[in-house]
């Protein structure tokens, strides 16, 4: 059962990370989840595991400000609260999912896949154009991204993006940890692919936090020579590379494109609320939509998520959410598993990247790991030396 259990997890959640957009695939993902809730259910019925009423509570406070949203947004013909709460149903993971699935090798090795795609397909251009060519026809085609060249200032990059990339911040950095920890030479290379992954994703916020990651990973194991060293190395990287981009790039001006965009976001959302102030107190309503100049139209969802939330339930509400979100209740978890989790969240949030089968993918492992369910996972963690 256990084997069962850990191999549907493993295709749902390859199916989530390759396949964000498709619609077509949606049923496909949501017979996954549930095919894995029915066998944890039996694995749990069998084994008489107990469900931990934190979570539990967690799961309730989150669906109960989702449902009450759209008392608020079901007049709403823009709004999408529906999508909203489909999103949410992986989280039902939570209450069943125990250490019987190792669920931070299963985000490693997804991530992995998906970056070993990005750098085989970058490399067969140079071997095969026409077989490259029915691949792009088949990723845009599922609109699982973006392929071809991004432009910032004098730099061109050749991009295959995938929607999910920035899930890549997370086995970057546990990989970073392991390869510190054990000095593996299969840590270095999953670790080089993982870098070559984000590098050809062309996703400023994705290499931007990645680094972010591994400075702060280092920063919490200063003690340890192996960190310092690299702390000292990425430090100069990072110098450098931010005196590069000022002086050769557009990263930071405000009329690039997707910066253009965000901004215009911003800007709406400040006169909406200073027509409607309320909002700040109790939101709109679950998926409510406004009008943006970053569209030029009426949307429900843009790519500053933080915004969105507060536009559907207020700041009280978002402050609830994101709380029973990356609420920490397991203390024996090394800070540097949290790190990139929290960075995925606030990358995610730019994207967006939060409420979809995604986010929620990466939220749900991020509470199995922070929770009581997690304490017998992390002492595996720190019997195996990952954990300085």
């Amino acid at each position: 059962m256990k084997k069962i259990i850990s191999f549907l997890f493993y295709l749902y959640s390859l199916f989530v990370v390759l396949f964000p957009a498709a619609d077509f695939l949606v049923s496909k993902k949501l017979i996954f989840a549930l095919l894995v809730c029915i066998c944890l259910i039996v694995f749990l019925l069998n084994y008489n595991k107990k469900i931990y009423v934190l979570n539990l509570f967690r799961i309730l406070i989150i669906f109960i400000v989702l449902l009450l949203g759209t008392l608020f947004s079901i007049n709403d013909e823009h709004s999408n609260y529906i999508f909203l709460i489909a999103s949410c149903v992986p989280l039902l993971l939570i209450l069943l999912l125990d250490n019987s699935i190792d669920y931070l090798n299963v985000i490693k090795h997804v991530g992995l896949c998906l970056s070993l795609i990005v750098v085989i397909s970058v490399f067969a251009t140079f071997v095969s154009n026409s077989f490259v060519k029915r691949i792009q026809t088949l990723f845009l085609a599922l609109d699982s991204g973006f392929w071809g060249t991004r432009q910032f200032g004098s730099i061109n990059l050749f991009m295959i993006h995938f929607r999910t990339s920035p899930i890549l911040i997370i086995p970057f950095s546990l990989y970073f940890i392991e390869y510190c920890d054990n000095k593996k030479i299969s840590s270095f290379i999953y670790l080089f692919i993982l870098g070559m992954g984000i590098l050809f994703s062309a996703s400023r916020g994705l290499i931007l936090f990645s680094y972010i990651s591994l400075l702060l990973i280092c920063l919490c194991n200063m003690r340890l020579k192996t960190y310092r060293h690299f702390f000292f190395l990425l430090t100069i990287v990072a110098i450098l590379g931010l005196l590069f981009l000022l002086t050769s790039t557009n990263v930071f001006d405000t009329k690039e494109k997707s910066n253009s965009i965000k901004i215009n976001h911003i800007i709406s959302f400040y006169e909406l609320i200073s027509e409607q102030p309320h909002i700040l107190l109790i939101g709109n309503g679950t998926g409510s939509s406004y009008y943006t100049s970053g569209f030029n139209c009426i949307t429900w969802q843009t790519e500053v998520t933080f915004l969105d939330m507060v536009r559907y339930w207020g700041i009280i509400g978002t402050v609830i959410v994101m709380f029973c979100f990356l609420y920490n209740k397991n203390k024996s978890l090394s800070k540097t598993y949290v790190i990139p989790f929290v960075l995925y969240v606030i990358s995610a949030a730019l994207n967006p990247l939060i409420f979809n089968s995604t986010g929620m993918l990466v939220l749900t492992i991020y509470i199995l790991l922070t929770s009581n369910t997690g304490k017998k996972h992390s002492e595996n963690l720190q019997n195996n030396c990952y954990i300085q």
